[in-house]
């Protein structure tokens, strides 16, 4: 059975979708079959695999998802791209409940195909994050680690419940990404510490620094597993992928 992970967070900026991409290639790596679905507007997660977007949005094509499926240069590890979009969320306010059912049964016959997908969601929480909310099995929140790191927390959560309590019963949660890292600022240790006794154990050990070549690697579209190997941001990710699978 497929593992749906929706990686959402309604502030830009926290790693969400460098999480996406990273998690998912350390996870194609180690032997999952993995499909990446870009479902920010912004397109992002497309153009940092080097992958052309699609022409309209394969979530509201009435084509068979599969046929918008583009593979990666990374082994067991596909995109399902998006289509850049300044109406972000508009065509999708407008779907009745049934068709928001049909939407999210055609997501999951696909993720079906998949050991695991994991959905890059918009820096919202519009309709788009509410139907990946409800096409998931579990929800992933990188949270920056500066002092801002809870702000607007309380009402990702608040949604994160309400899908749990109306549209989706089996959604959980994941896990928290501590994300964007300096250990070298001073208050480091207080933020971490704010930020487990928050969300309590859902948090993961390995916290994800802040490193320049993850930067870099984007810019020059490849996982950091490519650009560089022996990185920070690399050993991090290795090690999120070993804790995400032990979770699963």
């Amino acid at each position: 059975m497929s593992r749906i992970l929706c990686v959402s967070n309604q502030k830009r900026g926290v790693g969400k979708t460098t999480t996406t991409l990273q998690l998912g290639d350390q996870l194609a790596r180690s032997g999952v079959r993995v499909l990446l679905a870009d479902l920010d507007p912004q397109g992002q997660l497309t153009s940092r695999m080097g992958i052309s977007p699609a022409p309209f949005s394969p979530l509201l094509s009435t084509e068979p998802l599969n046929q918008f499926i583009r593979p990666s240069r990374s082994p067991n590890l596909d995109l399902l791209p998006s289509c850049p979009s300044r109406t972000e969320n508009q065509p999708f306010e407008s779907l009745a409940n049934n068709e928001r059912a049909e939407l999210v049964d055609r997501f999951r016959e696909v993720a079906e195909t998949y050991d695991a997908v994991l959905c890059d969601c918009p820096p919202s929480l519009g309709s788009i994050t509410e139907l990946a909310l409800q096409a998931a099995e579990e929800i992933l929140i990188p949270v920056q680690g500066d002092f801002y790191a809870l702000e607007g927390l309380d009402q990702m959560v608040a949604v994160i419940r309400g899908a749990m309590q109306g549209t989706n019963p089996d959604l959980r949660f994941g896990g928290v990404i501590l994300t964007r890292f300096n250990a070298q600022h001073p208050f480091s240790n207080h933020i971490e510490q704010e930020v487990r006794e928050f969300f309590g154990e859902i948090v993961f050990d390995t916290v994800i620094p802040e490193d320049q070549a993850l930067l870099e690697s984007a810019n020059e579209s490849q996982a950091i597993f490519e650009y560089s190997i022996r990185s920070p941001g690399m050993r991090a990710y290795a090690e999120l992928c070993m804790e995400v699978i032990d979770r699963g």
